[in-house]
């Protein structure tokens, strides 16, 4: 089967804060784009979080699939 790219930081942040818009009636482009927004202003410390799951994420990713390539 295929297998997808280790998330980065701001996918796992979206993923996170997506919640809060539930009911909301907006498309996903919508908040992608206010979460996008959101993450441009976030602190250092906060993206320094979220760039440190992505890390590990992308660890676990290469434990899982050593000969994993990205092929676009």
């Amino acid at each position: 089967g295929h297998i997808k790219r280790p998330q980065n930081s701001f996918i796992l942040y979206r993923k996170a804060n997506q919640d809060e818009f539930e009911g909301s009636g907006l498309a996903q482009s919508a908040i992608s784009k206010i979460l996008g927004a959101r993450w441009r202003l976030e602190p250092g410390e906060v993206k320094e979080v979220w760039n440190a799951k992505a890390d590990m994420e992308a660890l676990q990713h290469k434990r899982l699939h050593p000969d994993y390539k990205y092929q676009p």
